[in-house]
């Protein structure tokens, strides 16, 4: 049906003026894809018993791995439809999210030149007798936009449906009257399909609730007859840096929770996520829009484009900060750019071209590694580690099986990390390295599961990003993918080494550390390190036996030499070995050296060589930092630190704040900080730093200042 309702055509697109786009597109109408022939429908799709995921009605788990195709309804033609949803199947999506009425086409005709309404109302859908594509006045809108659903459902896809834009609901086309009735004829046309029904679409629905309600309920009752939302899922999708919770989390027709991070690289959306999952009702969450790949950072044109590492970033954080799964989106074919077609946000490769970027290929190995394992029962667990994690920039993010028997650990920069081994079970634990950039897998080896363990990755920095899968041995859980590369050779090599102080005075002890790293896992080795004199004369030595090592992970051994050493130069030699001491895997001749002098010991002496307060004039109920650096004149341990605050003549203590216990090298300069949250009832007025360095009994101070800086409370 060509009826392009010229002498009525509303234009309602925010994005673009009005008039449709006639875009050439990369293939022709005809001859066409032959289409899939349909398969069993797919099964339906609900939330699971606890709340946090989905799973099929047939108590299947579904993880949802989403792909965005905003204009695929309105702009691609059957043929390139089936190249589209082809790709999709092959690269491991299971879901695709686009829209009925989007908003750069108005409610004007898509590219076979069928509009979707009867003088562009809502409540009346423009549907012709036949479906027949061949025949233009039997192929009308709504027939295309069965032919996508059918297609997808033939491939494994379910079609993440949202019926409008929110601009229309924006501009009052949608509207209350209207959008049951609109709600049913979907409703009713897709209730035998497992359509997940996405409400919104990039909007802020405060005053508008009650048009979505209305919706919701249209959707509902023209699936089952009633009002009854256990026969339909549904969610809805927000403006860029907000939730769908905000507005609906208590609604009955949300069955769970959609997220919009704003395409920027510095957003905490695993804190996001984290805070929908402690809401309750507990319902599940994901992060339907994050940062596609190639699209200008935070929308801005003058910046960067999104990378393949910043998609994997929002993708692998979210999941295990518990989102049910996740929605990549690229660019160029959320709007299927094409040639003749104008280019939104940078857009700057074809749609058809970038089907195989680097970050829509890497999403596959996601859910690879997700559905290797039972995951109904996976939770976000920080717990795991022995951090919190860090910040945005080297985010470390865990998560983990509710009954302890695996852990899944993301290393957003390739950063060393330390894990709770308690959190998994069993006596034993199989660590394994997952590239989330390839799918390869690396079996570092099985570790005792006693206390913890740190673990580093083979690379770091920008885009190296890894993977730790810890399992419970005894469950012989497959690699994800099912395969493996061989563990590297046994190898080791000195990361770092120190000897404090470099020069001794007679009867003075020398700290040393020595730092191995592992390149294979391995157990039971013995670890040696000792002090030569010049003539290669082993004066001292210290064994650390039935040592274990993670493929490449650095163990620090210490030891503190005798006082009784004579004057002289020594080198400290360190080497691993076998069990029974026979076999040398590494020996490292001087690690680090040393020298005992002939000259006594100097007199501990400190000097403050900085003192500052910040800022230097504070409100009631600000905040003000005091810091104090000292410098040590010789080694020291076991002294006292004072940052205090005390009035403007420096005599009476406001805030005494004792640091103890602290140790100098000879030469260091250590900085002491007190940020003082200063109470709304001080007095205004001037206040002084005073700050010293006192003995371990507090009887001696080596130095003191009683007003070494000052500050003002206004």
């Amino acid at each position: 049906m060509r009826r392009q309702l010229l002498s009525s055509l509303l234009c309602l697109s925010f994005l673009t003026a009005c008039g449709p786009e006639t875009p050439s597109e990369p293939s022709p109408e005809a001859p066409e894809t032959t289409p899939a022939s349909l398969a069993t429908p797919l099964p339906k799709l609900r939330v699971s018993s606890n709340g946090r995921f989905l799973e099929t009605v047939n108590g299947a788990p579904f993880f949802y791995m989403g792909d965005t195709a905003w204009q695929l309804v309105n702009y691609v033609n059957r043929t390139d439809t089936l190249r589209y949803l082809d790709s999709r199947a092959a690269l491991g999506f299971n879901v695709v999210q686009t829209v009925a009425v989007p908003s750069m086409n108005g409610t004007g005709p898509n590219m076979h030149g069928d509009a979707p309404f009867q003088n562009n109302n809502f409540a009346a859908p423009l549907v012709t007798p036949g479906s027949d594509p061949a025949n233009s006045t039997q192929y009308d809108f709504w027939d295309h936009l069965d032919f996508v659903v059918n297609e997808a459902e033939a491939r494994g896809l379910y079609i993440a449906l949202l019926p409008a834009w929110g601009d229309y609901v924006k501009g009052g086309y949608l509207n209350t009257s209207n959008a049951q009735t609109y709600g049913q004829f979907l409703g009713s046309r897709y209730a035998s399909k497992a359509i997940i029904w996405v409400l919104g679409g990039d909007t802020v629905p405060t005053g508008f609730e009650a048009v979505y309600r209305a919706l919701a309920r249209g959707i509902a009752i023209g699936t089952s007859g009633t009002e009854d939302y256990s026969k339909v899922l549904m969610t809805f999708h927000p403006a860029g840096r907000q939730k769908s919770s905000t507005w609906f989390h208590n609604e009955p027709w949300l069955d769970f929770n959609m997220q919009q991070n704003g395409h920027c690289d510095y957003t905490t959306m695993y804190a996001d996520i984290t805070a929908d999952y402690g809401r309750t009702p507990v319902k599940p969450t994901l992060d339907g829009e994050p940062a596609y790949e190639q699209i200008a950072l935070c929308l801005n044109t003058s910046q960067p484009h999104v990378t393949d590492y910043h998609v994997r970033r929002y993708a692998w954080l979210s999941v295990f900060a518990g989102a049910l799964g996740h929605t990549y989106g690229h660019n160029s074919v959320w709007q299927m750019y094409a040639p003749g077609r104008r280019s939104w946000f940078n857009a700057v490769t074809y749609w058809y071209d970038a089907l195989n970027h680097p970050g829509t290929t890497q999403m596959q190995y996601l859910r690879r590694l997700i559905e290797s394992r039972p995951f109904l029962s996976r939770i976000p667990d920080q717990g795991v580690l022995t951090h919190d994690g860090g910040a945005w920039q080297v985010r470390v993010q865990a998560t983990r099986d509710a009954n302890g028997t695996y852990a899944f650990v993301y290393s957003s920069g390739g950063q060393s990390f330390t894990v709770n081994m308690a959190r998994i079970t069993g006596g034993s634990v199989r660590a394994t390295w997952y590239n989330p950039r390839t799918g390869a897998t690396q079996v570092l080896g099985t570790f005792p599961n006693t206390g913890s363990r740190q673990f580093t990755p083979a690379s770091s920095g920008t885009g190296n990003d890894w993977v730790l899968i810890l399992d419970d041995a005894t469950k012989n859980y497959p690699l994800p993918g099912g395969g493996t590369t061989p563990p590297p050779t046994e190898a080791y090599s000195t990361q770092a080494a120190s000897a404090t102080p470099s020069t001794a005075a007679p009867g003075q002890a020398v700290s040393v550390s020595v730092s191995v790293r592992a390149a294979a896992a391995v157990s039971g080795r013995h670890v040696k390190l000792t002090v030569r004199n010049a003539s290669n004369t082993s004066v001292y030595d210290l064994n650390f036996v039935n040592h274990s090592f993670g493929q490449g992970e650095t163990r620090a051994y210490q030891l503190t030499t005798p006082t009784t050493l004579a004057a002289g130069t020594y080198c400290v030699t360190s080497g691993v070995a076998s069990t029974d001491w026979v076999t040398w895997y590494y020996w490292d001749n001087c690690a680090t050296s040393f020298t005992v002098s002939t000259a006594p010991a100097p007199t501990v002496g400190f000097t403050l060589t900085t003192a500052t307060t910040s800022p230097a004039t504070v409100s009631r109920g600000g905040t003000v930092r005091l810091s104090s650096t000292f410098q040590a004149n010789a080694a020291v341990s076991g002294v006292n630190v004072k940052v205090d605050i005390r009035d403007g003549t420096g005599t009476t203590t406001v805030v005494s704040n004792p640091i103890g216990n602290q140790g100098f090298t000879q030469g260091q300069s250590r900085t002491f900080s007190l940020d003082y949250a200063v109470p709304t009832t001080m007095s205004p007025g001037t206040y002084c730093l005073a700050t010293g360095v006192a003995t371990g009994d507090w009887g001696t101070w080596y130095t003191w200042n009683g007003c070494a800086a000052k500050f003002t409370v206004q």
